[in-house]
């Protein structure tokens, strides 16, 4: 499998246009008679573990299942298919090998309160959209539809309408070393972001902990608002798996719209962590922790070594 930093490879069905239609059938899906999936998720268990069980994206990839319909638990959802979008194509639902599917009255009730089982969940649907089919996985759906109510103020229209309705932008690279792309929604709101094969497991398994700091801090954190985790896989393609983000830079209301001048990168480290003049003259834009706090020791990119241009912060803070 690829990476994030492999990117999205061209081809007649893009990863906007698929992530797009994924998210609408989940939010609509189980309304179609659309099977959830077990409660494993691929990150927390091995292949072994899940036979006889749900399988995810990635186990099926690693043991080389092709992607037809038939391969999966889940039934395949046609765009164009008989009974108009988002209904099931030919063929009987079939249920989840882990338990029969869910209501949607039940599982995302949105007056109801996420379980321990909720932070498990895996969405598994196998689409087709433009004549192909692929597989999208939604992790949590239920989790990330209570974090975008309760702590973003977005109901499930709205996060359908920004990322279904109008066509995302493809950005391309970001400016950092990761390699990670981006995607917008058309009105700015949302930010899409590949995720590393080796950060996605990280983040659904900080998913519980992270939900508990934001319902506690809600108006104070300074954490971003994840607000939904999927993958996808295309045909030939590797598995992509991304993040939704709110975009801090985001200004709403009516022109003139106030100007950002500065924007900064901080992720609380003094390594690599500066933007030398020469590089901002090439064109970066995105300054670092050093940038934003001159009263440490650290190095560049290239690791050299920048001088604190003051003295410790905790010392004045200490001494005001």
């Amino acid at each position: 499998e690829g990476g994030a930093g492999d990117g999205p490879k061209e081809g007649p069905l893009g990863i906007c246009e698929a992530l797009s239609y994924g998210i609408d059938m989940v939010a609509q899906g189980e309304d179609q008679a659309a099977a959830w999936g077990g409660l494993e998720s691929g990150s927390e268990q091995d292949a072994t573990s899940l036979r006889g069980s749900t399988m995810t994206i990635d186990h099926l990839t690693e043991e080389g299942v092709d992607i037809g319909a038939e391969r999966l638990s889940t039934p395949t959802m046609s765009k164009d298919g008989e009974g108009g979008r988002g209904s099931p194509s030919a063929g009987e639902p079939v249920a989840a090998p882990g338990g029969p599917s869910r209501a949607r009255s039940d599982s995302m009730d949105p007056c109801r309160v996420p379980e321990a089982d909720d932070f498990r969940r895996v969405a598994q649907l196998s689409l087709e959209l433009e004549g192909q089919e692929y597989l999208f996985e939604a992790h949590a759906p239920f989790v990330f539809q209570s974090i975008r109510r309760r702590f973003f103020m977005m109901e499930d229209e709205e996060y359908v309408q920004t990322m279904c309705r109008e066509p995302l932008k493809m950005v391309g690279e970001g400016e950092g070393k990761s390699g990670c792309y981006f995607m917008f929604s058309k009105d700015q709101r949302l930010i899409i972001k590949s995720v590393r094969k080796s950060e996605f497991p990280f983040l659904v398994r900080i998913l519980m902990g992270y939900y508990e700091h934001i319902e506690a801090n809600t108006f104070h954190s300074l954490l971003p608002r994840y607000l939904g985790l999927y993958k996808i896989k295309l045909p030939n393609r590797p598995v992509e798996r991304l993040v939704v983000m709110n975009n801090l830079f985001h200004v709403p209301g009516p022109e003139p719209r106030p100007k950002i001048m500065q924007k900064f990168d901080l992720k609380g480290s003094l390594l690599k962590r500066y933007v030398t003049d020469e590089e901002r003259n090439a064109g970066v834009s995105v300054l670092k922790d050093l940038n934003f706090c001159q009263h440490h020791n650290g190095t560049d990119n290239k690791g050299n070594t920048i001088k604190a241009l003051h003295g410790p912060c905790r010392k004045n803070r200490q001494a005001a």
